[in-house]
């Protein structure tokens, strides 16, 4: 009986150290998403900060009293509503992809 009790407390302390390296393993996925996912946020904001300065500059500094200064204004800032919308669009695919390793993270926790 005492080798059984034995035994039987050895399983479970291996199984426990097991189901600790498993979560430890889990935890650094996590952190390595949550991390990866903060940089690519501020990495975005700082280029949309970037391409909001430059649409700023341009304002105040072109002069469109003629149609083609109007012209040229015009393409420039068609121009950076098109980076901005990349911009967005590859946030997106970055927030979906974390998404799917997030949900695969909550199954590894349960």
């Amino acid at each position: 009986m005492a080798g059984e009790t034995g035994e039987t407390l050895q399983s479970a302390a291996a199984a426990l150290f097991a189901r600790d390296a498993e979560l430890g393993a889990a935890d650094r996925v996590l952190a390595d998403v949550v991390a990866s996912a903060y940089r690519a946020a501020a990495e975005s904001i700082s280029r949309i900060e970037s391409i909001r300065g430059e649409i700023e500059a341009a304002a105040s500094e072109r002069s469109v009293d003629h149609p083609a200064a109007g012209r040229e204004l015009s393409r420039f800032l068609i121009a950076g509503q098109r980076e901005i919308a990349a911009i967005v669009a590859d946030a997106q695919k970055s927030a979906q992809s974390k998404t799917v390793v997030l949900q695969q993270l909550m199954q590894r926790y349960q």
